[in-house]
């Protein structure tokens, strides 16, 4: 798999050389569908008031530079600092998915949510971004499966299990990483049946900020693929968000 990818980029690379055509890049990228997995943009600046429907002098995101950007499905993460929301987690997510769905009815001409596959293409071929939502920190169910079931009903496609604190079902990498072996938790009872249920549901199971011990119990349970979001290869850079060798060749 691994030759194979290298192969594939070695040959989109060859191919762009080869053709010595500035306007290429373009042309490839406009025709597929370009999709950010996970973007903060929910609690860095619509819960400050700032409107990105236009465009801003703060922050990274908007929606005209996404779209020039060329930017077809955007992941919105509904988050929490798991420190400050000790409780009412449940309430500010859903407080954060109301205040995207006020930004995408003001610039419904733009974006609009998308629930399934279908309404991603159908968006896509709107000429509008595709907003889907992406849950961080399992937090945010508190501990509920029928809060999980709710915010996998008003739109959330995935959930990150954890943010940088563990919780009673699941750890963090921050946390338990550095601890011994024999010392470190992964996923408990309910933390299974919460896998078991997003697996039902078709919500993607998220292991982002999960420890190593939470990485290898979730691949032992789950019948569906995973996700990591925002992690990267801990070979090239060592923090504790990213896998190691090992865990990419085992998912």
């Amino acid at each position: 798999m691994k030759r194979s990818f290298i192969l594939s980029v070695l040959s989109l690379c060859s191919f762009m050389h080869m053709t010595n055509a500035q306007e290429d890049y373009k042309k490839i990228h406009e025709e597929l569908i370009v999709v950010d997995g996970h973007n903060d943009v929910i609690v860095s600046s619509i819960l400050r008031g700032r409107d990105i429907g236009t465009r801003l002098t703060q922050g990274h995101t908007d929606i005209p530079r996404l779209k020039e950007g060329g930017v077809d499905v955007q992941v919105f993460a509904v988050w929490s600092d798991d420190t400050r929301w000790k409780t009412n987690a449940f309430k500010h997510a859903n407080d954060q998915i109301d205040a995207l769905e006020k930004v995408i009815e003001r610039n419904k001409e733009h974006i609009e949510l998308a629930k399934n596959v279908e309404d991603v293409y159908r968006i896509n071929k709107a000429g509008k971004i595709a907003a889907l939502i992406g849950i961080e920190s399992g937090n945010m169910i508190e501990e509920s499966i029928d809060n999980l079931v709710k915010l996998h009903e008003r739109g959330a496609k995935y959930m990150t299990l954890t943010w940088n604190y563990n919780l009673s079902w699941a750890t963090a990498a921050a946390i338990e990483d550095e601890k011994p072996d024999e010392e470190q938790k992964g996923l408990s009872e309910k933390g299974r049946e919460i896998i078991r249920k997003m697996n039902e549901l078709g919500m993607m199971v998220d292991l982002s900020h999960g420890s190593k011990k939470l990485f290898y119990d979730v691949l032992e349970v789950t019948t569906k693929p995973i996700l990591v979001s925002h992690s990267n290869a801990a070979a090239l850079t060592p923090h504790s968000r990213n896998l190691d060798d090992k865990q990419l060749e085992d998912s």
